[in-house]
């Protein structure tokens, strides 16, 4: 194997070797980004839940209103 060729297989190691880095380095980001989506999965459920019970108390509220003393 000519010099010029191990050179090249050696830049090559190297270049395969930064990928491999990045490629982790990316999986480890899109990890944490799947998982603050699912925590703020429950939190939409949680905050449609409350927006439905201020409707509901604000509902009652306007059906009441009328009837109290002024």
């Amino acid at each position: 194997m000519s010099d010029d060729t191990r050179e090249r297989i050696v830049a090559l190691e190297v270049k395969v070797e930064h990928l491999s880095e990045t490629l982790a380095e990316t999986n480890t980001v899109v990890r944490e980004l799947r998982d603050l989506l699912l925590q703020a999965k429950g939190a939409r459920w949680m905050i449609g839940i409350l927006i439905a019970i201020g409707g509901f108390m604000a509902g009652i509220a306007a059906k009441y209103l009328p009837f109290l003393p002024r």
